[in-house]
């Protein structure tokens, strides 16, 4: 994700609304909720770009921090947000957040980042998303067809891919549960890759999975694009590096904290 154009783009809806009232002799303070799925890395960013729009916390804005270490908060911190009657709620972490914000109101103004959210059922449609909703659109499903092309192109004899895949993130999704998972095993298929799922949902979980890893070495690792994982990045980075298994993640904080793709050769088992 590019968290510039993120907090450029979040900033431009938020100071749509504002602007019109924030006059500086009216001496209101707006009261923001922010739900967040896990640490996602783009928080003091957002808090930024608040401060170069002239919202200064504690001057004339609060912040309603909550954050969600696992998906079954959101619906509770969703609702305890709502309850603080916030002027506006942003919703981060992608769609399991933003699906918890649109169960606990329909009145106030929410802006979402997710993915899906057509299909998901969160808007109509992308230009004219209606209701209290409106956002950004990740294209999460698409972008992880693309990465497992790009992960082909680049290594061509790659025919045995892992996907480290969190079944928590789809569990709040009824109307559309497993199309994420279905568009990327046809891309699969299409490729001529014997696809992998492994899934993982907690530190453990993901230490047992790369253990798996390790023993059964398939050619390759796609990260899956979830919040809960980028939580995690440092680690999930560690436990790829120890593997010595080629590795590709959904996004550039993975990178940041030291991935990158590490070429194996199968035959010789060495890097």
């Amino acid at each position: 994700m590019d968290r510039r154009a993120f907090v450029t783009g979040l900033g431009a809806l938020l100071a749509a609304p504002f602007d019109a009232e924030a006059q500086p002799q009216t001496g209101k303070v707006y009261r923001l909720g922010l739900l967040a799925t896990a640490a996602v890395p783009y928080i003091d960013a957002f808090r930024q770009g608040l401060r170069d729009l002239g919202y200064v916390e504690g001057r004339t804005i609060v912040i309603e921090y909550r954050e969600a270490y696992s998906y079954e908060l959101l619906p509770v911190l969703a609702k305890e947000l709502v309850g603080l009657n916030p002027d506006i709620i942003v919703s981060v972490g992608g769609s399991p957040s933003a699906r918890a914000v649109s169960a606990a109101t329909k009145t106030i103004p929410v802006v979402f980042l997710a993915s899906d959210v057509v299909a998901g059922g969160l808007v109509s449609n992308l230009s004219r998303p209606g209701g209290n909703l409106t956002g950004f659109e990740v294209f999460t499903t698409q972008l992880e067809v693309k990465r497992l092309e790009i992960l082909k192109g680049t290594l061509p004899r790659v025919s045995d891919v892992a996907l480290l895949w969190n079944p928590e993130s789809a569990t709040y999704n009824p109307s559309n549960p497993t199309s994420q998972r279905q568009h990327i095993e046809a891309a699969a298929r299409t490729l001529g890759i014997r696809l992998r799922m492994l899934e993982a949902g907690d530190l453990r979980e993901i230490d047992a999975v790369f253990g798996v890893l390790r023993r059964e070495r398939p050619d390759a690792v796609l990260v899956s694009s979830d919040a809960m994982f980028t939580s995690r990045r440092q680690r999930i980075v560690e436990l790829a590096m120890q593997a010595r298994i080629p590795t590709m993640y959904g996004w550039r904080e993975f990178v940041e904290a030291g991935g990158f793709h590490v070429l194996w050769d199968k035959s010789s088992r060495s890097v």
